[in-house]
């Protein structure tokens, strides 16, 4: 339980830390959300599934081999089975849409310092709404 806790403390740093890198790398809003709402279904499917481990008797796989956490998820009800299964999908489809968004973002973020646009909205580099406005008078 307590290599539980720490791989989750750990976990909460390490988004907190790439919350920071969003803004610093001037990541364009739909990156960021994407981002975020992956980091909540993540963790959404994180307590599914923990909640359905406990109230059926499952060792959390950190815990217990694989062979006895299959036999543990086989005597489980049907019902409990399938819903085990769909939050492993979703922690594994979240996890990689939050990878995804803040890789694609860091992209957009240097397309915004280069002046191709993409990153914040409202006075980047390059920005016809910037101090500077554009050479052509706009």
């Amino acid at each position: 339980l307590l290599s539980d806790a720490a791989h989750l403390l750990g976990a909460a740093a390490y988004m907190v830390d790439h919350e920071v890198l969003l803004r610093l790398w001037a990541v364009a809003p739909p990156y960021r959300a994407a981002f975020r709402a992956s980091l909540g279904v993540l963790l959404a499917a994180f307590w599914r599934g923990h909640l359905l481990e406990r109230r059926h008797g499952i060792s959390a796989e950190s815990f217990a081999s694989p062979a006895v956490r299959r036999r543990q998820i086989a005597a489980a009800p049907r019902t409990a089975q399938r819903s085990l299964f769909r939050a492993d999908l979703a922690i594994m489809l979240s996890e990689n849409l939050l990878f995804s968004a803040f890789v694609q973002g860091m992209l957009s973020g240097v397309e915004a310092r280069r002046g191709g646009g993409g990153g914040r909205s409202g006075g980047g580099a390059g920005d016809e709404t910037s101090a500077g406005r554009c050479e052509d008078g706009g």
